[in-house]
């Protein structure tokens, strides 16, 4: 009888053990990866960076870097695409509204193709035109008219919300 025991007593512990697999591994094809957009503000002297929801549709703030401070920008970049799942990457294109090329728009463009070699996501470009001064505008109604006026840091980090959440409104817009 003990002998019958330990015999249903194996198939029976192997039998969890297989189902808990099978779960485990049905869990973990099956569960799609919630992934995020990043839009980027890019500077010389800050670089302002928004992630989408995992549903990409609405656009936050995430961060500010300051080259200045951090000579690695590019890496930290890359350490958010990684840490937040990033799928795609959505940056300013400063557009002259007189059709005129070059500028900054060179040096943004310079940038990309430096990231494209640290990275395997799409970029796409969207229009920036006027985003900083809308980042302005909204930062101020936010915090009144009394107090001083918003820093750079928050404006750069606004502005890439606001390229984002164009992004996201009309993805075919991108440039």
């Amino acid at each position: 009888a003990l002998q019958t025991c330990k015999i249903y007593y194996r198939e029976y512990a192997f039998e969890i053990l297989t189902s808990f697999i099978r779960l485990f591994s049905y869990k973990t094809s099956i569960m799609p990866v919630e992934t995020k957009i990043m839009g980027v503000d890019y500077g010389e002297r800050r670089i302002g960076i928004a992630l989408s929801d995992p549903s990409k549709i609405i656009a936050s703030g995430h961060s500010t870097i300051d080259t200045r401070k951090d000579q690695n920008s590019l890496d930290t970049i890359c350490k958010i695409i990684k840490e937040e799942t990033v799928e795609s990457l959505v940056v300013g294109l400063p557009e002259r509204t007189d059709g005129i090329k070059g500028g900054k728009s060179d040096d943004v463009r310079k940038w990309v193709s430096i990231l494209k070699q640290r990275i395997t996501i799409p970029i796409f470009f969207q229009d920036e035109s006027y985003t900083s001064v809308m980042a302005h505008e909204s930062l101020k109604q936010r915090k009144g008219r009394k107090r001083k006026k918003p820093n750079k840091e928050d404006i750069d980090r606004v502005a890439a919300c606001f390229i984002l959440q164009e992004y996201l409104n009309n993805p075919e817009g991108a440039l």
